[in-house]
């Protein structure tokens, strides 16, 4: 429940009168929340050490970035993940995590449409409509995280086995749903759109095959209409520009954690730096790569140990961040970047916890498709005949 809370609180927080209002008071959310790890015993698994040595790589790089300071603020926001990380490695259940997000997103979009209406009292905005968050991408890419989780946790026949999953919250829950649809509306935002629908059509090839091939129509679809959208055509090419401009400049050691912002303007040629400056790569995975070189694959690691965990609703929102990073700098953000990792280090202990030995000896092939069935997708596949067979090993009996 403190998570549950702590994550309400980082989706509404806003300090009006400081330097980045909106994102600052987030982050020093995520950081308060380091103390419930003392309540927690760390279970290192493989993707905790790549985490670790890609923090430690990231730490080296302060010797050559560009701007020291830059620097250590990226470096600083980026450890603040591993919070969240081991939080959701050792939780049993994260339900009321997005359940409590979908309450905050929602109030989100109640700012949203006052903001519609030219109302902007105490929330100066980067991009209207933006809530708390003061910018309608970012609080766009939030609520696409959250009604993804949100839905998914209650269809995904995964999800199902877990009654806490279903009981953590009253039957109106669902209403909650309202939130996050409206504030995705309502920001506008193109690559959230785009995400949730390659999230679809990844869980519908998982669950339900032939209903995937009318989501890809439907998602070429919407993306041919976003890109008929005014504008859309030109901000398209911006981020063609962008990367045409990057990629060239990716090197095996990287130019140092921070240093993107910096030194695009020394390299831009299909984008006026002067004109327009480019916070990020608009793509986590190449802005990675340029700041941190090989290095990156380290963290690219940790997304693959947590996507071949069993097939489950913090999967697709796992996906739906990928998707979003392909566009945008989710990572980069407070609250997509907490909900990542939360998820990330969620799967990464399942699937830890699914090959680890046990007392009195290791766990044989039995066990572990057993509790794969439990935790990845028992209700919806059952053997042919409808008949549940279990394929664990019985329990050792007590002799007299």
């Amino acid at each position: 429940m403190p998570l549950a809370i702590l994550s309400f609180v980082l989706t509404v927080i806003y300090v009006p009168g400081i330097a980045s209002a909106a994102q600052a008071p987030r982050w020093a959310v995520i950081a308060c929340m380091a103390l419930l790890l003392f309540r927690q015993k760390i279970r290192m698994t493989p993707a905790h050490w790549l985490g670790l040595g890609f923090l430690a790589y990231a730490a080296l790089s302060l010797w050559w970035t560009f701007i020291f300071d830059d620097g250590v603020l990226e470096f600083a926001t980026m450890a603040m993940l591993i919070v969240p990380f081991c939080l959701g490695a050792e939780a049993e259940e994260l339900a009321p995590v997005y359940w409590a997000m979908a309450a905050g997103v929602g109030i989100n979009a109640g700012m949203q449409w006052f903001q519609g209406q030219n109302i902007h009292a105490l929330v100066e905005q980067t991009v209207a409509p933006g809530g708390l968050f003061a910018n309608k991408n970012f609080v766009g890419e939030i609520a696409a995280m959250v009604l993804i989780a949100c839905i998914a946790k209650e269809v995904m026949p995964s999800d199902h086995s877990n009654p806490r999953t279903t009981d953590a919250w009253p039957r109106w829950r669902w209403l909650l749903l309202a939130g996050p649809a409206l504030a995705l509306v309502l920001s506008g935002s193109r690559a959230s759109w785009l995400a949730v629908g390659i999230t679809a059509v990844v869980a519908l090839i998982r669950w339900r095959p032939m209903l995937a091939i009318v989501a890809v129509g439907a998602v070429f679809a919407g993306a041919f209409l976003i890109a008929a959208e005014p504008g859309a055509a030109d901000t398209l090419m911006q981020r063609v520009g962008i990367l045409r401009d990057t990629i060239p400049q990716l090197t095996w050691t990287g130019h140092g954690v921070g240093s993107y912002y910096s030194l695009y303007p020394s390299f831009a040629k299909y984008l006026n730096p002067i004109a327009v400056r480019s916070d990020h790569a608009h793509n986590d995975l190449v802005e990675l790569a340029f700041e941190f070189g090989a290095a990156a694959s380290l963290l690219y690691g940790v997304a693959i140990y947590a996507l071949a965990a069993p097939f489950r609703a913090e999967t697709a929102i796992l996906v739906c961040f990928l998707a979003i990073g392909l566009f945008g700098f989710p990572l980069y953000n407070p609250a997509t970047g907490f909900l990542a990792a939360l998820v990330a280090g969620h799967l990464c202990g399942l699937r830890h916890r699914l090959l680890r030995p046990v007392a009195g000896g290791r766990r044989d092939a039995g066990d572990r498709l057993a509790d794969a069935a439990e935790a990845g997708g028992e209700h919806g596949h059952a053997p042919a005949g409808g008949v549940v067979v279990s394929l664990r090993s019985p329990p050792a009996t007590r002799p007299g």
